[in-house]
């Protein structure tokens, strides 16, 4: 009979086949490894590819979530300098590293940053001033780094308003977006819980587990009160349950 149940650290956990059935060893402190049959752990496993141990979502968005930080990255850079992209002068002679240094001190103090826009520029000695024109929008800062937050909505089944993206959220698909996120994310998560739960505390037993889910699949007022009242007038609801 179930007297209580212990959490132990995954990193602590090896797994593997012995006499036809599978068995859990967990490391102790002292470096030892105590079998415990399978009946007696409550694993609940995640997507993985060989049916025990799950896949590492860090390690699965790491591309990613790479992508939307290096764009920030880029912005900052690309801001900080006033968004203006490199800027090549070119000289008719060839110049020693002193000067070489000069020009590009003088040039930077008198043209880099926000404080220095739109400042008039003296070029002497002939040189030549080239612009490597990138623009933000030829790079596609802003899709690349919304494209980041969508690549990882579709891993994790999270809808993109409650990741802060809403830009395909209105009022009328915004409720539906709602009900997905429990349907399609929540609920499988919730489903291979009870499974679990059930095959190894609750077998020999008339219980079983459920979560509730209800909040995640209510509508709005007017659609709840619109349900309850076709349901009444059915004969599904007494007014009691109706007001419960």
């Amino acid at each position: 009979r179930l007297r209580a149940i212990w959490p132990i650290h995954p990193d602590n956990v090896e797994w593997k086949f012995a006499e036809g059935a599978l068995w859990y060893y967990i490391r102790k402190r002292n470096g030892e490894k105590q079998p415990i049959p399978p009946e007696d752990i409550l694993h609940v496993r995640g997507i993985g590819g060989d049916g025990l141990s799950g896949y590492n979502l860090i390690e699965l968005l790491a591309d990613s979530l790479g992508i939307p930080i290096a764009a920030g990255q880029f912005a900052a850079r690309y801001f900080a300098n006033d968004a203006t992209p490199g800027v090549i002068l070119k000289h008719p002679r060839k110049l020693t590293p002193d000067a070489h240094k000069n020009i590009r001190a003088s040039f930077e103090d008198r043209h880099k940053g926000v404080s220095n826009s739109h400042v008039l520029g003296i070029i002497e000695e002939g040189m030549d001033v080239t612009t490597l024109d990138v623009k933000a929008s030829d790079s596609q800062l802003l899709e690349t780094r919304r494209f980041g937050v969508e690549e990882v909505c579709r891993i994790t089944r999270i809808p993109a308003h409650m990741m802060g993206d809403l830009q395909r959220a209105t009022f009328n698909n915004i409720e539906h977006q709602g009900l997905e996120f429990g349907k399609h994310c929540m609920r499988p998560h919730a489903r291979n819980w009870e499974q679990e739960l059930n095959r190894k505390l609750f077998a020999d037993t008339r219980q079983f587990p459920e979560f509730d889910l209800s909040e995640l699949y209510r509508g709005d007022a007017k659609s709840r009160a619109e349900a309850n009242q076709i349901k009444f007038q059915n004969g599904v609801l007494d007014i009691d349950e109706w007001r419960r």
